[in-house]
């Protein structure tokens, strides 16, 4: 009887987009291995799947994906459809219709199977894709069965080896079965019946299901055949020089590459024309036969150049009246690589055209030139009056993303107007305009269109035109990338043109400059019913600073077919029906296609609870004073070359203004600015808040920016601690990008924190801050009250005086001389030294005309009658500077003016602040100082010594009233005795009289600290690591490019022989007073002394001298009790030799009288008494130089630290599946082969091991090798660190980083790219997760991989972080055996929370019962444990089963079998031996019709409510076809009933598989193997616990145990 067709709905009435976060009718199979999930945004993974759905193609839609992360290679996860029926018909063109994606290094298989019904195993195949197919959405069909029967449709994932292999799939739909069609003319038939795209026939892609569109093409060389060149390309006889067909196997000894392109070996050919014995201007020329006129037309090739002598390929293209035009070149030594590139061959005038590889010699002989895998892809001719169609094409209708990464997606030039659209990476070669990296990536090899401006025309047009569609849906919406900058840009258009070319609907238009920066552009274009094409047109207008680029042309929602879903409570319905997460309405962001999500009149309804654009306020947003500086407005592009925005978010245009660091000196890595927010009130109860942002990180110094979130009562009199919520670190791309965050509960404040990188190019910023409707508002603050004017020497800190919102220079708080010489003052007023501050306005950046305003705090009128203060403007660019008063009403009086360079001395102003002719200050007034730029950067201008006061203009008096024995201290407090002056001890209120004496701690980045040198050609000088020379550091004490160290240098033309740093005179020291020093010392030195002198008596405390290490050392001397005394460190010149020495950081400890060696709160106490940051302890690294901050017990207690010496490092390399040959291997002492690479591990010894990733001539660049940690637990702690040490040799190494992952997040912590150091260096990151974590420290190869390298050594974590294994409770150490004495008993008393042995000597903490490790000495705390009796290898003669029982006769029981045996696998699993043991159930004597035979193995009892874990095994089965033998898992009741049954069947070949089964149960269980078998074996090994989650805390040691032992 035929089988009874089901009543189900029509396939083409099911369509699923997944929105709503459902399967719709799909589910997942009860079978899989891995799940299906329904996801929004990014997964969780890291360079793998996709960022957005295909439906709306933002982070909002959803789709359905696989996570890679949670399989192992060679598991499937299915999700299956209901059971439909596709309708009978007498036609086979019924089809599935979905979009795929499938990116990341790691990608499986995606199948699509048709089963009879749901569980069955006969599958058919309708469709398979393998591998990395690119990061963008793809669109398949799959041809369905028409038989009127019923079947399921299955979407099959293999999983692929690593987690860089998410899988997802996005608007499934199904077709209505119609008859057969008679294709177009500009059409090609497929063999099953539906057309396609003439264009796409030949191209190497199966666009057709039956693959009939790619026979009998052969457009593709690889010269591998024996013939000649393939029938298609010719060497050309006008040629000088000639081709060769060439391998390197076949000649070893001859000039050319060693692998070719097409297989990487030996063996394998390529072309070839050599240099050798050619003139200058000889040629080579390779031809095809002419071709007929194409569009859409690729040509793709692969090219070596390489040698000094070598000259210059092209790619022309000659048209049948013999014009030729040059599409491509390249000229000089490219490198000893092979290069992919592709060329869009233009359409032309004429019948026919040839395309030539052309090589023009320069004469020499050192150099060649090869080519190989030449091919014409996609190419077809243009379609011209080509009437309305009948049926739909292939691709009838616009969809996804177009990068211009791997070529020019079917976008083609208009060739007619002689101008191009031409692909490229990286800047244009003219200075000024046009972009330096692409859009997609936002890397200088990153890839975009653009127009080269150089010698073009005025008015010059270039087109760049699309495919041709049929129709797009009501909602289509295309969205692109757009670069216009410089001096001469046109104007940009976008049109929709019919096929007649007639540009007769315009629906955008850009014209003139718009900033550095790729903006976003929108064309709403609804639903087009006729064959239509749209054009991006480029207009020139004059001069070569007119560079137009365009990037990542996209489509959404333009599949006229496609049915689209209600919206959602949480969504916003678009104009057109679309819809779209409220979180991105009202945003200044367009996510509605028609931009209906952004009208004015909507959001004015919608009533956003705050929202801030920064473009006339910070809108109650202010800067933390303990930050090391603020954030500034910025408007346009931001001052440094190559870094910040050139445009704002809100108005997309250089007048609008946004928020920003400025990375330039004089700010160093490491320093931060802190905006903090209103205080905003929780949300309603039951609505929905986000909180919005948008950022630019865009320089190759960028350094982090920082999200955090405090709690704050109403009245903001308490807050709670800041808590990083998000972060991110380096160059993002040259692009603005959205932030959404979930607030914290109950009233928070936000603060942004921008960190400064290493360098002049970090400028990042923000824009655009709001709350979505569902938050709530903003706590106003009252407006500060007025306050008397106080006086301000700008020691402490500004005091109150606040940088105006709108200055395009700011005011900044210095000490010591301004960053440019010959301007500015050296110091301050108050002090009149180098540790003294004040304020200064810095004239290296800027305009002339540029402002600078300080505006002071709200002041009362109080009776002062002047203000004095003291200003410094000094320089040949000075501009001006002003002062006005604006009293309550905002009027503003000029009170002070002057102009030009004023000299280098501290100048004296009183104005006045009642005088009639400046207007009477009555109520609350403000004080403003106004600076004007100059016209260079000689123009700094400084204020000092603010005060309030009478009028008086004479000098203060000089007379003191103080003996001739005293000091008078400065602030007239009273007199001290001298002897106290220098003494270490501040005995003035004010230290004054310990201002003038040398300074306890000096790093001379702010000057000598009162230190002094001898004058002479011999002395010591301060240099910084980027303008030292010869032999000196490349970088201070503290690791800093930019910090500051004094030199000694070895001049030969010196006749001084000492070089002298001196104190001043000190009165007196304690017995503990000690100097602490850092020295620097390379090549042959001479002496260096470290001494006291007192009086004429000098004592030589420490000489160190000859031969010395090139690296900073730390230092220490005991000064010890003295009176009346100087400290000299004295460096002698020796007679010969071309060293140097350097000392830095000089600290003068303990020595006040009566001082003890007492460290502060954060430090660690050396042996030696020095103190060292508790942060350094464990780092492998001797900071104390005793050695004693390295053998604290809590330095062995972390089982993640690992300096690659020990074989027990917890950390594992791993190399991905396309690395070939590039790894993390151990090294030790010279790398071999390594010019600059290191003599030693980071600690000096040569017999020292290391982690090194370097390649092979024949590793590719791009590889990636990975060194994971174990699992560690959650650093909540802000004090925890990550340390490392790391060493790059020579030059395009590659890219250093590291990573972690924390549940469900992933996020790169720290990166280095391209950068060689030579040397070991230091690194720290933060860290603070939320979770438990994993890092990895990822090397990705460079283009130089087998000449430079990366290593690491010294993995470490600081004290802070928690030292405990993920899920453990943390103890300070392992509990001891319990040192109580014995009960009256015999026997030991426990507490409540520990574990008696059994032999009542010992007690063990209750978290280490059943863990795995047996803590009592008699085993007791592990002897009764039900999870330890799973644990089985069968390899115990004296207990063969462990705990497990058989049940069975004597003929059909589980039996334990070794490798011996004729009917098992010949090698257990554990082993991997044929002496190991295992289980074997086998009946060999059955025949197939027999009964089956079933054996069984059982488990203890589990007890009622056992904790979640997973059970691992291996089995083999091996039987003649599936049916035959099967394992079934189960766990059985008190009752004997089995429960939750998991099937395992035969693999053909048999083999060792891992199985897996879930152990929670809410009642009393037992595990059961059941193995039933009618011919064959059925075999188990090694049976353990993966995992355990609540109640088995300390059972992950056991797991660690076992997979260390397979390894």
């Amino acid at each position: 009887a035929q089988t009874p067709v089901p009543s189900v709905k029509p396939v083409a009435t099911a369509p699923c987009n997944f929105e709503g976060g459902t399967f719709c009718a799909w589910k997942n199979d009860f079978f899989n291995d891995v799940t299906w999930q329904v996801q929004q945004g990014r997964t969780a993974s890291f360079t793998t799947g996709p960022a957005a759905d295909h439906t709306y193609d933002n982070a909002t839609g959803h789709y359905a994906y696989v996570e890679a992360s949670n399989g192992q290679q060679g598991q499937s996860a299915r999700l299956a459809s209901p059971m439909i029926v596709a309708p009978s018909s007498n036609t086979k063109y019924c089809y599935l219709v979905f979009y795929y994606h499938m990116y990341g290094t790691d990608v499986g298989s995606l199948n699509v199977y048709s089963r009879p019904k749901e569980g069955s195993t006969t599958l058919t195949s309708l469709w398979s894709k393998s591998g990395d197919q690119g990061d963008a959405w793809q669109r398949a069909q799959a041809n369905l069965p028409s038989s009127g029967k019923a079947y399921q449709i299955v979407f099959d994932i293999i999983q692929g080896n690593g987690f860089r292999g998410d899988v997802a799939v996005d608007d499934v739909r199904f077709t209505e079965c119609i008859p057969p069609v008679q294709c177009m003319p500009n059409e090609f038939q497929c063999r099953s019946g539906y057309c396609i795209p003439a264009r796409w026939q030949c191209n190497e892609l199966l666009d057709c299901d039956d693959g009939s569109d790619e026979v009998n093409c052969s457009k593709l060389c690889t010269f591998e055949r024996s013939t000649s060149l393939c029938n298609m390309w010719n060497v050309s006889s006008e040629g000088d020089l000639t081709w060769t067909r060439q391998s390197y196997s076949s000649n070893p000894f001859s000039t050319g590459p060693t692998v070719d392109h097409t297989l990487n070996g030996n063996q394998g050919h390529f072309l070839i024309t050599t240099v050798a014995s050619s003139r200058a201007g000889q040629r080579a020329i390779l031809t095809t036969t002419p071709h007929p006129i194409y569009t859409w037309c690729k040509l793709r090739f692969a090219y070596y150049v390489f040698g000094t002598d070598v000259g210059t390929l092209e790619v022309l293209l000659r048209t049948d009246s013999n014009t030729e035009y040059q599409l491509w070149s390249r000229s000089g030594n490219q490198g000893s690589s092979w290069f992919d590139d592709v060329v869009v061959l233009p359409q032309t005038h004429g019948k026919s055209y040839a395309i030539r590889f052309v090589f023009t010699s320069t004469g020499g002989y050192r150099g060649y030139v090869a080519l190989d895998d030449l091919a014409l892809d996609e190419c077809a001719v243009h379609p011209t009056n080509i009437p309305p169609p009948t049926t739909p094409f292939h691709y009838g209708f616009p969809s996804g993303t177009c990068g211009f990464e791997n070529s020019m997606c079917h976008y083609y030039n208009l060739m007619s107007n002689g101008v191009d659209w031409v692909r490229r990476a990286g800047a244009t070669p003219s200075f000024n305009t046009g972009p330096t990296v692409d859009h997609t990536v936002g890397t200088s090899s990153g890839h975009y269109v653009y127009i080269e401006s150089s010698g073009l025309a005025a008015n010059s047009v270039a087109v760049l035109e699309s495919p041709v569609y049929q129709s797009t849906g009501a909602m289509c919406g295309m969205r692109f990338a757009y670069h216009l900058y410089g001096a001469n840009i046109g104007t940009l258009e976008v049109y929709v043109q019919d096929l007649q070319k007639q540009m007769n609907v315009s629906k955008w238009s850009k014209k003139g400059d718009q900033g550095n920066g790729w903006h976003h552009g929108l064309v709403f274009l609804g639903a087009l019913s006729s064959l239509q094409q749209f054009a991006f047109k480029a207009t020139h207008a004059s001069g070569f600073q007119g560079d137009m680029a365009i990037d990542d042309v996209s489509f959404s929602l333009c599949d006229p077919g496609y049915i689209y879903p209600t919206c959602s409570a949480h969504q916003f319905t678009c104009k057109t029906g679309q819809c779209v997460s409220n979180d991105f309405v009202c945003d200044n962001e367009w996510d509605c296609n028609d931009m209906s999500d952004e009208s004015s009149s909507m959001c004015a309804k919608r009533n956003v609870p705050y929202q801030c654009d920064f473009s006339t306020s910070l809108c109650g947003f202010v800067s933390d004073p303990t930050a090391n500086f603020t954030w500034i407005s910025g408007q346009g592009q931001t001052v440094s070359y190559g870094t910040g925005p050139g445009f704002d978010h809100t108005t997309d245009s250089q007048s609008g203004r946004y928020l920003y660091i400025e990375a330039s000196y004089p700010r160093v890595q490491g320093e931060t600015a802190l905006l903090v927010s209103p205080v905003f009130k929780p949300a309603p109860s039951g609505s929905l808040c986000s909180v919005r942002l948008f950022y630019h990180m865009h320089g190759q110094h960028i350094g982090s920016l920082t999200v955090l979130m405090r709690s704050a009562d109403e009245k903001y009199q308490k807050f709670g601690a800041w808590k990083p919520v998000w972060s991110l670190s380096g160059t993002q791309g040259n692009k603005w990008q959205r932030l959404l965050l979930q607030p914290i509960s109950g009233t928070y404040q936000v603060g942004i924190r921008g960190t400064i990188g290493n360098g002049f190019a970090g400028d990042l910023a923000i824009d655009d801050f709001s709350l979505t409707p569902g938050c709530g508002a903003s706590v106003r603050r009252p407006a500060p009250p007025s306050q008397a004017p106080k006086t301000c020497d700008f020691e402490k800190d500004m005091c109150g005086y606040t940088n105006a919102f709108l200055n395009n220079i700011d005011w900044a708080l210095h000490a010591g001389f301004t960053a440019s010489s010959g301007t500015g003052p050296n110091t301050d007023h108050t002090r009149q030294d180098s540790t003294g501050h004040y304020v200064y306005m810095e004239t290296s950046t800027g305009e002339l005309g540029h402002n600078a305003t300080l505006v002071s705090p709200l002041y009362r009128s109080d009776g002062s009658q002047c203000m004095a203060f003291y200003y410094n403007m000094y320089g040949s660019d000075v501009g001006n500077l002003s002062v006005f008063s604006v009293d309550g009403h905002g009027a503003k009086t000029l009170r002070f003016n002057r102009n030009g360079n004023q000299g280098s001395k501290w100048q004296r102003a009183v104005v006045s602040l009642s005088s009639n002719g400046h207007g009477a200050i009555t109520g609350d007034y403000r004080i403003v100082f106004e600076g004007l730029r100059g016209g260079g950067f000689r123009g700094d201008i400084a204020l000092d010594d603010i005060s309030f006061g009478s009028c008086a203009t004479s000098a203060p008096s000089t007379s003191s009233p103080c003996g001739a024995y005293q000091f008078a201290c400065s602030d007239k407090s009273g007199c001290v005795p001298s002897s106290s002056v220098c003494d270490f001890l501040a005995a003035c209120p004010d230290g004054s009289d310990e201002a003038s004496c040398t300074k306890k701690v000096c790093d001379f980045d702010s000057g000598l600290c009162n230190w002094s040198v001898d004058d002479g050609d011999f002395t010591w000088k301060p240099y910084t690591g980027k303008n030292v020379q010869g032999n000196g550091p490349p970088f201070d004490s503290s690791n800093n490019l930019n910090g500051r160290f004094l030199l000694a240098s070895e001049l030969s033309s010196s006749t001084t022989t000492k070089a002298i740093l001196r104190s001043t005179v000190f009165s007196k020291s304690g017995s503990n007073c000690r100097l602490l020093f850092s020295y620097y010392a390379k090549g042959t030195v001479g002496t260096l002394n470290v001494q006291v002198k007192t009086g004429s008596s000098v004592k030589v405390l420490k000489t160190l001298s000859g031969v010395q290490q090139s690296a900073w050392v730390s230092d220490f001397v005991v000064i010890g009790k003295q009176s009346n005394f100087v400290i000299e460190i004295e460096a002698d010149r020796p007679s010969s030799g071309s060293g140097s020495i350097s000392v830095d950081d000089l600290r003068l400890s303990t020595c006040e009288q009566g001082a003890t060696f007492a460290c502060q709160p954060d430090e660690f106490k050396c042996t030696n008494a020095v103190c060292v940051k508790k942060s350094k302890l464990c780092d492998y690294y001797d900071d104390c130089g005793d050695h004693s901050d390295e053998d604290q017990p809590t330095c062995k207690s972390f089982y993640a630290n690992c300096d690659f010496d020990s074989p027990s490092c917890a950390w594992t390399a791993v190399a991905d599946s396309t690395s070939k040959g590039f790894n993390w291997t151990l090294a030790s002492g010279e790398t071999a082969g390594i010019g600059d690479g290191p003599t030693s591990d980071a600690n000096g010894k040569s017999s020292g091991h290391y982690r090194v990733a370097s390649g092979s001539r024949t590793t590719r660049s791009g590889r990636v090798t990975t060194l994971t940690s174990p699992r560690l637990a959650a650093a909540k702690n802000p004090g925890c660190y990550f340390r490392l040490s790391y060493y790059i040799a020579g030059n395009n190494a590659g890219t250093l980083q590291v990573s972690y992952r924390d549940g469900s997040k992933s996020s790169t912590l720290w990166r280095l790219d391209q950068t060689p150091t030579n040397r070991w260096v230091r690194k720290e990151i933060a860290l603070n997760t939320i979770d438990d974590y994993t890092l990895t420290i990822e090397s990705v190869s460079g283009i130089n991989h087998h000449t430079a390298f990366m290593a690491v050594d010294d993995l470490s974590f600081s004290p802070d972080c928690p030292h405990n294994h993920p899920g453990v409770v943390p103890t300070t150490t392992k509990p001891p055996p319990s040192t109580k004495g014995p009960t009256t008993t015999g026997r030991v008393a426990c507490h409540s929370g520990e574990f008696a042995c059994a032999d009542g000597t010992q007690c063990v903490s209750r978290v280490l019962y059943c863990d795995g490790v047996n803590d009592c000495l008699d085993k007791s705390d592990e002897s009764k444990c039900v999870l330890n009796s799973l644990d089985c290898n069968f390899d115990d003669s004296a207990l063969p089963f462990c705990h497990w029982s058989v049940d069975g006769s004597a003929s059909n029981q589980w039996i334990v079998k070794d490798g011996s045996t004729n009917y098992g696998p010949s090698s257990d699993h554990t082993r991997l031996s044929a002496l190991g043991s295992y289980l074997l159930s086998q009946y060999p004597y059955v025949r197939a019709a027999q009964t089956p035979v079933v054996s069984r193995l059982t488990s203890l009892q589990f007890p009622n409510g056992s904790a979640v874990c997973t059970m691992s095994f291996y089995y083999f089965i091996s039987s003649q076809n599936s049916k035959s033998a099967k394992l079934v898992v189960s766990t059985r009741d008190a009752s004997g009933s089995g429960h939750f049954p998991i099937t395992f069947t035969a693999q053909n070949p048999p083999k060792w598989i891992k199985g897996t089964y879930d152990l929670a149960r809410a009642l009393p269980f037992n595990v059961t193997f059941e193995a039933t078998i009618r011919k064959g074996s059925n075999c188990i090994d090694r049976r353990y616990l993966l995992q355990r989650l609540p109640g088995s805390s300390a059972f992950d040691r056991k797991r660690r145990r076992h997979e260390r032992r397979r390894q």
